[in-house]
């Protein structure tokens, strides 16, 4: 009898297998962790949009008086905001604003204020007080 001391056919396929097996599920991390990775970073700049948003309206360039505004993604480059090509991917952003109240009495020209930026499924908000115009 003679003894063969090499890999069978179904030997080889069977490692094959489970190294493919192990590669697809390092590959599936990978893409997984690159997707959280991109919602982070559209994350991070919806934020930097609502900060540059929040300069804009303190320098008195954007009006604030109670109501809401909106901006769909045609609109938001008429806010003048440097680079605007990094926030094409945001579909809207929503401006909010109500008179700050302290005690039932309304302070002269402090509104609060929201800023809510929406894209795909995914939305950021941000709410501070700021100056500004009419309460209407």
């Amino acid at each position: 009898m003679q003894k063969n001391k090499g890999f069978t056919l179904i030997e080889t396929i069977v490692s094959l297998l489970l190294l493919s097996i192990i590669v697809l599920g390092f590959f599936n991390t990978y893409f997984s962790v690159n997707k959280l990775n991109d919602h982070a970073n559209q994350k991070r700049l919806a934020y930097q949009l609502c900060q540059e948003v929040l300069i804009k309206i303190d320098q008195e360039k954007i009006p604030i008086k109670k109501g809401k505004i909106n901006y769909d993604k045609f609109e938001l480059k008429n806010l003048n905001i440097e680079n605007y090509s990094q926030y094409q991917y945001i579909d809207k952003l929503i401006i909010t604003s109500d008179p700050l109240r302290i005690e039932k009495q309304t302070v002269k020209d402090l509104f609060i204020v929201q800023l809510q930026a929406r894209w795909d499924e995914h939305k950021m908000s941000l709410t501070t007080i700021a100056r500004g115009g009419e309460v209407n």
